[in-house]
């Protein structure tokens, strides 16, 4: 697979990446970056210019910013990073950030669903614990498949 191998040859439109990465998200700039791991190892990155200053949470520098703002190209307002990702956190730290974001957008999902809510709230009685421990477990599930099926599509 070129992403996993060689994905710096791997730069398709920003709207396949983003399907393919963050299948239920939605093509939207809240969702900067976007990030392809494999076995929690980082691939690729995708990012909104408009969102750069949200770098910062994922370890970027400002400088590192700025040059990221001069020297990516950006298609349709995303560009790839490649070479210039240079962060201060590790892969695992930056992975935890990006799981915790799908699966609060997991969670969207299941509160816009009321029949998926009522089976939250029916679990949570028959199991005698908070429903937003229930709705967490159920979104966590969800990632959990979603990143299960990644890792074998790509094998």
């Amino acid at each position: 697979m070129v992403l996993v191998n060689y994905p710096n040859y791997y730069s398709p439109d920003p709207t396949i990446f983003m399907g393919r990465t963050l299948p239920y998200t939605g093509f939207v700039e809240e969702n900067s970056p976007v990030i392809f791991f494999d076995d929690k190892k980082i691939k690729k990155v995708m990012v909104c210019e408009n969102r750069l200053a949200d770098l910062e949470k994922f370890g970027f520098t400002k400088e590192t910013i700025e040059v990221i703002r001069k020297k990516v190209k950006f298609n349709y307002g995303w560009g790839y990073l490649d070479e210039y990702f240079v962060t201060s956190k590790t892969d695992e730290e930056i992975y935890s950030i990006i799981k915790e974001r799908k699966i609060q957008a997991a969670i969207g999902k299941i509160l816009a669903s009321p029949e998926w809510s009522a089976q939250i709230e029916k679990k949570a009685k028959e199991w005698n614990i908070p429903y937003e421990q229930v709705l967490r477990m159920d979104g966590q599930y969800v990632v959990d498949l979603d990143e299960k099926a990644q890792k074998e599509a790509g094998k």
